[in-house]
């Protein structure tokens, strides 16, 4: 929504800032004081004291042993002086609650609850302030509130205009104090600590100053329960007045109600609003706002939200955890409301029907939300498919991928990668959740199926139909789905547990795997993207750049810094601009600060823009105000594997976060120190233009001078950490891989400088378990010939290998190919060659391609192709390089030689203990001449290496010579300082050719060092040293301030016969001499730990893999230090790659397409059909025969075009296809009351404000927004059994709704809408609130309808009348078979004799031929006696139409109408029930309900003439008389304690496995007694005993719990045996059986509080 932020101007305008978040405020004494005078002597914040306990019977002031809910006691670090005596189970119940209770961090408090599972002895039941002492600690209950911290003010203030509005107060009179006894009497304990002696003046009082009153503190109030200073107060008064007036000072988002107590920390921006403001702000360390005039906040919109419109009047409640104002039915129909209104009565109902068909394609579940009764967040998630029903499908597809109701039905909500909980969670394994990488692509976009662009399944060579995907994939895809998390909860939204379920979810970014992700397609997400490395320099001046406002907060929101950069305190350096180009561009139009603005073109450098290689956030001055803007650089991929790596680390090296990093991408700070020079080594300075800047590798050279591997960042100043982040080091890092079993490989980072547990982290560590998918181009080893090569082998059998990448051109200029070629070739993307400099790339035009290359006339691995993908419309830039990882391990083996192996040594110290050492010893150089170690290695032929000494060298150089079969390899190989004895890292390497057989390696002291042309001077005397002008080659100093400048003191300790840098020999071997920083050597050589020989040929095949990408960085972040490089904005572009990978995939148009028809009313379209909706889908665009078109030109996936195409195309508008067998479909069972109600012009009753359709799902099986499961309603490819349909292969999902139940109730709700309208009553339909309250009358009166159908046909001709209402029911496809029954019904009703005319006085006019009464009686003849003698004759009533007869009539004009004497003794005479003559509108009401029974009405399908020929009577299946094999299906509905369903039987298991034993320690009281009076095992009513025989626990018998759901399986058993079913322990899963199918309906009501309502349960056994 950033399109609709705006920057507010003025004093902290949205109170809850984020620029203030990370800040913690202790509740102590001198904060919770500190709060009266921040805010101007206006607030009186306390924590509470003097509550007691036990004054009164609340449930939460009982005893710890009876409540359930939490309890509070104070703490003490010493043992109670007195414990209270308690029973000993109650001690132990006590004791387990304390040593369990997470609230640990409280140094005074503790609230805790006692486990349900736990109980006391019942003798301490009422026991109140309890002390007892556990591990040392005495622990003494206390009031639940008490030391509560609250904000009192409302409390010590007067009574507000509303509260004396809601009481009736006489408005003309003053307010009275809420406080009985005064508000001075509440602003005493603070006004007295800070003002004294005013106050008291204030007040003519001494309340303050009097010399006995010592509890004025401040921060504390005390309630009087029993004090000397006010009347004692009941406790009542607390629990009433604190519940309105004394506001907790934290926001209660746990909704525990027990806000904040002293001693805990708060975090400010969990304060109450009231207590937040700039100077509260600043004490405690947070942002202080400043002025209006330079200040600004950034305020959003919320996508359809609108403000409320009081004239509208109470339509709706809100379902929110404070006060529920109506039942959870009422809110649970609300939203139903909201669609039916739509439905019935706006116009654009192509959209609707849309949005319908689209809700039932991307379904969300209510009953998988902790939401279900909420409206908002529903109509807010159906906005989504109203909004775009002609937009497009790739934004629908965001909005519901990053929906907190999506994630929620779809269990992705707070998904965390496997990386993530491996290191938080102590190495623990897991994976993502897959759920809703499943569903996106089965069900949202893809399907199962590979499709033609028809819709009809593609083939294998051997005629099968190609899966989509298989596991492989939902596991790769699923990793794109962690770190989902809702917003926090805001204002203005429905929400019943403060949860955001509205606004759309954010990604955290350290939740997120950061690893790369197989495609669906054979390659990676991100391919297709540019390479990071690729960006061209200073991208963020180039065209197209972006930046987005922030206002007036300098942290930035897609990127991760540290919270302290938004402090002022710290004096952070920013990027600042005050001119320029780019300074324009971010600068004010008209008056206002662009929300979001992106560079129209290449914007010249100026200043700081052209030392630096990117940038974070931007200072933006105007005048003497300012902003902050976010640079978001633009999406591009990192390779996983790349040469030439470089390491990083973290302020101190020791510490974890040593990692390689690209020195070609901006990841990481300088470090400026030189290698040869310990003091810079042990403290590196920084030389940064703004704090928290990245640079490459050059650019950190070119910024120090020389970089190194330092020890520790304690040179930058100021010396704190704030200033730094990861820093390069000038060691090379190896990129290696691991390789399990399967052939997934994971990274792991391989940096020389530190072999230190932990220093590198687990998420690339040979530790790692982050496996992801390659695509060996050869194949790889099976698991048992792989034997790793010469790779490492690990621990878990894992192979860990070096690599090597090579990057090779894949279309040279004389090569024939095509732009599909490119497409299907090249995976890496490219930016538009325009952005880059002029005469960077030339542009050669062909016919299908633009090529933009670098060396004219040749197609390298440079060479970037412009081409049309012409299947998705979009224009793609891909480079022509195709990039390989190789593993040396197989190829080329790096082998190490340990010191411990060497063939010879000479005077080196062999050492032992070495922690970090690969080997078991190292050997230490002393400084004599005659010192080496020499390694025997051989090869199989001669071969060119590279040898590399692992070494560890505390101060300066320690140079060393190298010799190779006894000829010099390099006389003077660096030994630089490591920083640290533990700090092991890898030389520099020597290349040199090994011959073929045995060679030898020797490293040993130098013999010649470097010199000059200048000549020791031994005669300088010692006292001019001190001067600081000792020259170079001259002697004798002791520090290096000794030495001139420039010049450093050379310490010869061991009296070696030479000086760096000097000729000749030194006079004396005491004397020191100043040498030139060029030749900063220290005596002695370095400690070795091994030989490492790089490049030795080995015999195994070479293994390969294309080279895989990934969006997120790899740089972690600590903490909330902001330096890594893994975030958000990489999170949202990996996102947006996988959902535009679901959306371009050639399945999604024809899949889509395909739904869209069934529910649209085309259950079977024809593949030209799908195909027509494909190529709109593709197209953007859908042209009618009569040139109109729909849509826009190059739009992939525009919706617009396929409804077009949908409801335009020839076979939804010819009625020449209605006769195809496969055209149409049924209608959905929601859609007919909606169509009736809508073409009949339904209206509310002026009582009403909406319609309400009560529960529609109980009469039709559908109801707006109540899926039952992700699939919808039913199924798309559902096909009903013994039908035409399935015979032809025909598809009706809607038949799978349409049992006989819901027919019948479907077929008697819309008869009750035509009979009564939209009625309550007993007889109605259903759909309105609480069906079956009174009676109804069939009189077209409609008393008791909340809304009846307006319309009437336009004449009194039956003829006419169902013309009309064949037109708008059945689109006038009435058929005359259906006509000619409809005009029969009526005139049946119109002249029938059985009934009685509405008129006529109580039916005294009938002479029909009904002879049972109402209540089954038969009539007895009128001119009988017996078995009733009776007056009514016929001679008595000449005129009443008696007779020899016993039809019913009314002689006697009796109320209750016709009746008649009966055949039975039990009652003389009963009423007849004798229908009401029709007239014109009972003939329309009976017209429409036979119009509602044709076939023609409930589909959308061509009705052929009726045969009258009987269905064939499929023949029975003679029995075979042989066992077959059966699969028992339990489908159990309700809740049940699936533990206690089938317990183990006592006594039935061996002693050595006594199951029961174990159950019965694990349920705890919970377990199910078996025992009877004796003692000894019992039966119980409740139990049904299962012998069982070969089963794995060797039990014979198992029970059957039949208090829980379970007890229905009894029924099944009889049945089993019954059937005479063998009883075996796979009795439930499968047995032989000899006998037919089984089905079982069983009613339980269940005995338990969980199984407390009637359940259902069918059983049914499916003979397989």
């Amino acid at each position: 929504n950033e399109d609709t932020c705006k920057l507010s101007i003025g004093d902290n305008p949205c109170m809850q800032s984020d620029a203030a978040v990370e800040v913690d405020v202790v509740l102590n004494e001198d904060n919770i004081r500190s709060l009266f005078p921040l805010h101007n002597g206006t607030r009186y914040v306390y924590a509470i004291k003097g509550l007691v306990l036990g004054d009164i019977t609340t449930p939460f002031e009982e005893s710890p042993c009876v409540t359930t809910d939490y309890t509070r006691w104070e703490k003490v670090g010493s043992a109670c002086s007195v414990d209270t005596l308690l029973h000993p189970n109650t001690t132990a119940t006590l004791t387990q609650m304390f040593l369990s209770t997470s609230d640990t961090s409280n140094p005074f408090l503790v609230d805790v609850k006692r486990p349900a599972r736990d109980s006391c002895h019942s003798d301490d039941d009422q026991k109140l302030g309890i002390s007892i002492t556990v591990g040392g600690i005495c622990y003494t209950q206390v009031h639940r509130n008490h030391l509560s911290v609250y904000d009192a003010t409302e409390w010590a203030g007067q009574e507000t205009e509303e509260m004396m509005m809601m009481m009736n107060t006489d408005p003309t009179k003053e307010p009275k104090d809420l406080h009985p006894g005064k508000d001075v009497n509440i602003q005493k304990w603070a006004e007295c600590y800070h003002n004294p002696e005013a106050f008291d003046e204030l007040h003519n009082s001494n309340r303050c100053t009097q010399d006995s009153r010592t509890d004025f503190d401040g921060w504390s109030l005390t309630f009087p329960s029993n004090s000397n200073f006010a009347p004692p107060h009941e406790m009542v008064r607390w629990y009433e007045k604190s519940a309105l007036y004394w506001k907790p000072v934290k926001t209660d988002n746990d909704g525990s109600g027990k806000g904040s107590r002293f001693g805990d920390v708060v975090n400010y921006r969990d304060f109450i609003e009231d207590l937040k403001n700039n100077d509260v702000a600043n004490a405690f360390g947070g942002i202080e706002f400043a002025s209006a005039a330079t200040v600004g906040v950034i305020t959003c919109g919320s996508v359809g939200e609108v403000g409320n419109d009081p004239t509208f009047g109470a339509l709706f409640d809100t379902d929110n955890n404070y006060e529920e104002t109506s039942g959870s039915s009422d809110h649970n129909q609300q939203k139903t409301k909201v669609w039916t209104a739509i439905n019935l009565f706006e116009n654009d109902q192509l959209r609707q029907r849309m949005a319908w068909a689209l809700s039932q394609i991307l379904t969300v579940v209510p009953g998988n939300i902790d939401g279900h009764t909420e409206t908002e967040i529903y109509v807010n998630y159906y906005d989504i498919f109203v909004r775009n029903a002609f937009g497009n499908y790739r934004d629908l597809l965001q909005e519901i991928s990053y929906s907190p109701l999506q994630a929620e039905h779809l269990t992705y909500l707070a998904s965390k990668s496997h990386a993530y909980i491996f290191q938080d969670e102590d190495k623990r394994v897991s994976s993502a959740d897959e759920n809703f990488a499943r569903e996106i692509s089965q069900l949202f976009t893809t399907g199962l199926i590979m499709l033609n662009q028809d819709g009809t399944p593609k083939l294998d060579a051997d005629g099968n139909t190609i899966q989509v995907y298989d596991n492989e994939d939902i596991m790769s895809m699923a990793r794109g789905w962690t770190g989902f998390q809702r917003f926090t909860a805001r204002g203005n939204i429905e929400s019943h547990d403060n949860s955001n379920r509205l606004d759309p979810m954010y990604i955290v970014q350290d939740w997120r795997d950061r690893f790369p992700k197989t495609s669906l397609t054979d390659g990676y997400i991100g391919d297709g993207f540019p390479l990071c490395v690729d960006l061209p320099e200073r991208m963020f001046l180039r065209e197209g750049a972006k930046y987005r406002l922030l206002g007036s907060n300098p942290l930035p929101e897609l990127m991760k810094d540290n919270p302290d950069f938004a402090n002022p305190k710290y004096n952070f350096t920013r990027f600042v601009l005050d001119s320029g180009p780019l300074h324009s561009a971010l600068s004010q139009v008209e008056g206002e600060w662009k929300a979001v603005v992106i560079l129209d073109s290449t914007l010249l450098c100026t200043g700081a823009e052209c030392d630096v290689d990117t940038v974070r956030v931007v200072k933006v001055e105007n005048g003497e105000s300012h902003v902050y803007y976010e640079y978001v650089a633009p999406p591009c991929v990192q390779q996983a594997f790349y040469n030439g790596a470089k390491g990083v680390a973290r302020y101190y090296r020791s510490e974890e976060g040593n990692m390689c990093a690209n020195p070609k991408l901006p990841h990481a700070s300088e470090a400026c120190c030189d290698q040869y020079l310990y003091t810079t080594v042990k403290d590196a300075t920084r030389n940064f233009l703004y704090d928290g800047e990245r640079v490459t590798y050059s650019t950190a050279e070119d910024r120090c001078g020389s970089l190194c591997m330092y020890k520790d960042m304690d040179g930058v100043v100021p010396r704190n950490r704030r200033h730094t982040g990861y820093h390069w080091l000038n060691t090379p890092c190896d990129v290696q891989v691991k390789i399990n079993r399967d052939g997934y490989v994971a990274i792991v980072h391989d940096l020389d400088t530190v072999k230190m547990e932990g220093a590198i982290p687990l998420h690339v560590s040979d530790e790692s378990l982050n496996y992801f998918k390659v695509y060996w181009t050869d194949g790889y080893p099976s698991k048992t010939e792989n034997n790793c090569g010469d790779c490492k082998v690990l621990s878990d059998r894992a192979c860990l290998c070096q690599t090597s990448v090579a990057d090779e051109a894949v279309f040279s200029l004389g090569d024939v190919f095509t732009a599909a070629d490119i497409i299907s070739s090249l995976r890496v993307g490219h930016v538009d060659p325009a952005i880059f400099d002029a005469s960077t790339f030339i542009e050669e035009v062909e016919t299908e391609f633009t090529a933009y290359v670098k060396t004219p006339g040749s197609y390298d691995a440079d060479t970037v192709f412009r081409v049309n993908d012409e299947a998705t419309g979009r224009t793609l830039f891909l480079r022509n390089v195709k990039s390989t990882v190789s593993l040396e391990g197989w190829s080329h083996a790096p082998a190490i030689f340990e010191a411990e192996n060497a063939k010879n040594m000479t005077g080196v110290e062999v050492k032992s203990g070495c922690k970090r050492c690969t080997g078991t010893v190292y050997v230490e150089f002393g400084a004599t001449a005659d010192m080496y170690i020499e390694w025997e290695v051989s090869v199989p032929a001669d071969v060119d290496v590279n040898l590399k000494f692992r070494y560890v060298n505390e101060y300066n150089n320690r140079p060393m010579e190298v010799l190779v079969n006894g000829v010099t390899a390099n006389p003077l190989l660096d030994f630089p300082s490591t920083g640290a004895l533990d700090y092991w890292t890898n030389s520099a390497p020597v290349a040199t050719r090994l011959k073929a057989g045995n060679n030898l390696v020797r490293l040993q002291f130098a013999s010649a060092w470097p010199t000059s042309n200048i000549t020791l001077d031994s005669s300088i005397k010692n006292e001019l040293a001190w001067s600081g002008t000792t020259q170079e080659c001259q002697g004798d100093c002791d520090r290096d301030e000794d030495c001139a400048a420039g010049l450093y003191c050379y310490k010869r300790d061991f009296g070696l016969p030479h000086v760096p840098g000097c000729l000749g020999v030194p006079s004396s071997n005491t004397m020191d001499y100043c040498v030139s920083n060029e030749y900063r050597y220290t005596e002695g050589g370095p400690n070795v730990d091994h030989l490492l020989v790089e490049g030795i040929p080995t015999n195994h095949p070479s293994y390969s893999f294309p080279n895989p990408v990934h969006f997120m960085g790899l740089l972690q972040d600590y903490s909330s230090d902001g330096i890594g490089e893994t975030n958000r904005r990489d999170a949202e572009y990996e996102t947006a790659a996988i959902l535009d990978h679901y959306f371009y995939h050639p399945n999604t148009a024809p899949f889509i397409c395909h739904r869209l028809m069934q529910r649209a009313g085309f259950s079977n379209p024809s593949p030209r059909y799908v195909a027509t909706c494909s190529e709109a889908f593709r197209t953007g665009l859908y042209t009618t025969s009569g040139g109109v078109s729909f849509g826009e030109a190059g739009q992939y996936g525009n919706l617009a075009a396929v409804a077009a195409a949908i409801h335009l195309d020839r076979e939804a508008t010819s009625p020449v296809l209605d006769m195809e067998p496969g055209f149409g479909a049924l209608r959905e069972p929601l859609l007919k009351p909606i169509g009736l109600l809508r073409a009949l012009e339904y209206e509310h009753a002026p009582r009403e404000n909406l319609a309400e359709l009560w529960f529609t799902r109980n009469r039709f099986a559908q109801e707006p927004y109540e899926f039952p499961t992700v699939f919808s309603y039913f199924l798309p490819e559902y096909i009903p059994s013994s039908t035409p349909a399935s015979l032809a292969a025909h598809v009706s999902p809607e038949s799978m709704l349409l049992d006989m139940p819901t027919s019948i109730d479907m077929l008697n709700g819309l008869f009750s809408l035509v009979k009564y309208g939209l009625t309550d009553c007993t007889d109605g339909s259903g759909l309105s609130r609480y069906p079956g309250y009174g009676s109804c009358n069939d009189n077209g009166m409609y008393e008791r309808a909340s809304g009846v159908m307006e319309w009437l046909p336009l004449s009194t001709n039956v003829t006419d009348i169902i013309d009309q209402y064949a037109t708008l029911l059945t689109a006038g496809r009435l058929s005359s078979e259906s006509r000619q029954k409809i005009e029969e019904i009526v005139d049946a009703e119109l002249y029938n004799t059985e009934c009685s005319q509405a008129s006529a006085h109580r039916q005294k006019d009938y002479r029909g031929f009904l002879n049972v009464t109402k209540k089954g009686y038969e009539c007895q003849k009128w001119t009988e006696q017996t078995p009733n003698s009776h007056t009514r004759t016929p001679d008595k009533y000449p005129d009443a139409g008696l007779g020899d007869h016993n039809y019913c009539r009314n002689p006697d004009s009796r109320s209750g109408g016709t009746y008649c004497y009966v055949n039975s003794a039990e009652t003389d005479r009963d009423y007849c029930d004798v229908p009401t003559c029709g007239d014109e509108h009972s003939a329309r009401r009976l017209a429409l309900q036979a119009m509602l029974t044709t076939p023609e009405f409930h589909s959308t399908a061509p009705i052929k003439p009726a045969t009258n020929k009987a269905r064939p009577v499929p023949e029975a299946a003679a029995p075979s008389g042989s066992d077959y094999k059966a699969i028992v299906y339990l489908f159990f509905g309700g809740g049940a304690d699936t533990y206690n369903m089938m317990p183990p039987y006592p006594g039935a298991c061996p002693a050595d496995n006594d199951l029961y034993a174990k159950y019965k320690a694990i349920r705890g009281n919970v377990a199910l007694s078996m025992e009877g009076p004796d003692g000894v095992n019992g039966t119980s009513d409740d139990l049904h005993q299962l012998p069982v025989t070969d089963n794995p626990s060797n039990c014979s018998a198992f029970d059957l719990h039949c208090s829980s759901s379970c007890c229905a399986l009894s029924a099944l058993l009889d049945a089993l045996d019954r059937a005479q079913a063998p009883t075996t322990a796979d009795s439930l899963v499968g047995t032989s059986m000899h006998r037919p199918l089984i089905d079982i309906t069983v009613a339980m009501h269940g005995r338990s509080p969980t199984d407390a309502y009637l359940v259902r349960t069918s059983f049914s056994f499916f003979i397989s």
